[in-house]
């Protein structure tokens, strides 16, 4: 499962009022200025100590005064829009970037700001037009690049998202640039291209937690499952909760004929995640890998009691069955696929292969017969058609292991 890093990248919370209190100050004169400058000063406290609500008393008492110049004004009101976006107000936050902007049109921060509340309200078309804002302020500005481009990947516009990273990482090469760019290039099958920005990202941070996981997809996506391993592995010593890593971890395992351990992670997690019918199919998958039969019929009876009409999940516990020598079981799972999907050739060589099992070799044959009529260069069924026909005419019966 790809990961992304932070989503948009802007300025931390109230950076810029600890900086710009100087200027705020010298845009007036008298004692008022110097107690503002003083109560913006104390907002910054109170907010990092915890105490929201009184920094945005005091920020609002600043903005009552009347007496602000119209820049002074701006960055006062660009600072209690981060407070109210910390407290999750969003409404509150909008007005006063809005603002902010109005009072001084070429402040970057809050067109930046303004695209992260936008995007966080699930609008990425705003977040997009206000960064394109920002960006014809400041076109140097390779935070204001990488935003954009995690919109336009959001969006779906993935062409433009890597054009807007490859901009970023030009101006500024930073590990959520890198990180991103190879996200994107993992989603469009550039896996080799993938696991050199990522490593690129690490090499910056090596603790970035989601380029481990989209390198060690990127690597089981080039077939390096080894290597997918060591990356999922080390992304869940970075952090044991991250059950996105532990499903990929799992997915690979499986791959790499490690049923085991593949089962020690989807325990994990399906027990975060009950419900989840891809992941007790996963997991009966490895049961069945690792020939513990009932076991992954009873996955499989979970996934089939919320999704009857999955046919995967009853060819594969027709398949638990069939190795159970439970063919009648087999024979009836088997024949519930079918009916779901009527032109999969597979169900019907399956089929076959029950039957066959039975002693009911006409049958299995109609069955092969009718998979090789769907797919004439289906191998397995014209293989197991032909052992069916040997066996009727030899008098013995077949049981085809090979399902």
């Amino acid at each position: 499962m790809v990961k992304l890093g932070p989503i948009l990248l802007s300025c931390g919370f109230l950076l810029l009022i600890s900086g710009v209190t100087f200027a705020f100050g010298a845009t007036m004169g008298g004692a008022g200025a110097i107690q503002n400058v003083r109560d913006v000063k104390e907002a910054l406290d109170r907010f990092h100590s915890g105490d929201a609500d009184g920094a945005l008393a005091l920020l609002t008492e600043v903005l009552g005064t009347n007496a602000l110049s119209d820049d002074s004004s701006a960055i006062v009101h660009y600072d209690r829009g981060m407070v109210y976006l910390s407290k999750g107000e969003k409404d509150k936050a909008i007005d006063d970037f809005t603002t902010a902007i109005q009072k001084r049109r070429r402040y970057q921060a809050p067109y930046i700001m303004l695209a992260q509340t936008y995007f966080a309200m699930g609008d990425a078309g705003k977040a997009i037009a206000e960064l394109q804002a920002a960006i014809e302020i400041d076109p140097g500005s390779a935070n204001a690049h990488l935003n954009l481009a995690n919109a336009y990947h959001h969006q779906g516009d993935d062409n433009r998202a890597l054009v807007e990273y490859g901009e970023a990482i030009r101006l500024e090469s930073s590990p959520y640039a890198y990180e991103g760019r190879g996200s994107v290039y993992l989603l469009t099958g550039h896996a080799d291209k993938a696991v050199a920005d990522l490593t690129a990202a690490i090499a910056m941070k090596p603790d970035y937690r989601e380029a481990y996981v989209n390198r060690g997809m990127a690597y089981d996506n080039l077939g390096d499952g080894k290597r997918a391993i060591a990356d999922l592995d080390t992304a869940l010593k970075l952090d044991s909760a991250d059950l996105d890593a532990r499903i990929d971890r799992a997915n690979v395992h499986a791959d790499l004929g490690e049923p085991d351990l593949a089962i020690a992670d989807y325990d994990i997690a399906i027990r975060a995640r009950p419900l989840d019918t891809v992941l007790l199919r996963s997991r009966g998958d490895a049961y069945l890998a690792e020939s513990a039969y009932a076991k992954a019929v009873a996955d499989y009876d979970g996934v089939l009691a919320r999704t009857p009409n999955d046919p995967v999940a009853h060819l594969d516990r027709g398949a638990a069955f069939y190795r159970l020598h439970d063919y009648e079981r087999a024979i009836a799972d088997y024949t519930a696929a079918l009916k779901l999907t009527p032109k999969d050739a597979r169900p019907y060589d399956d089929l076959g292969g029950a039957y066959g099992a039975e002693g009911k070799l006409d049958a299995a044959i109609a069955a092969y017969d009718e998979a090789l009529r769907l797919q004439p260069d289906y191998a397995a069924a014209r293989r197991d058609r032909e052992g069916a026909l040997k066996a009727k005419a030899t008098g013995q019966n077949i049981v085809v292991d090979a399902q």
